[in-house]
């Protein structure tokens, strides 16, 4: 398993299942939706160091666990079948 963490505290899990990669981020003093659950990557992350780089995570929505960061349910015209994460900058990679 990697584990990359970011400037801001948050610390994300990463694994390929097969060929999928999958990722959760685990990071209990900060809530978002789908902490702790593994996620499927559309986007597999890059097999080198990630360090110094911010992370840009698309996944299948997550719309399931509510409203997202700027308040939009499932069923709103902005809505999608994917959701994306971009992360501070990673200043932890565990390759």
């Amino acid at each position: 398993m990697r584990t990359l963490k970011t400037e801001s505290g948050a610390v994300y899990e990463y694994v390929m299942q097969g060929e999928t990669p999958m990722i959760r981020r685990v990071n209990p003093e900060h809530e978002k939706r789908g902490d702790g659950e593994w996620q499927e990557l559309l986007t597999p992350l890059s097999t080198g160091s990630l360090e110094g780089y911010r992370m840009v995570l698309v996944m299948r929505s997550l719309a399931h666990y509510g409203q997202d960061d700027y308040g939009t349910s499932p069923g709103d015209a902005e809505s999608s079948g994917v959701t994306t994460r971009v992360t501070t900058r990673v200043l932890e990679d565990s390759l």
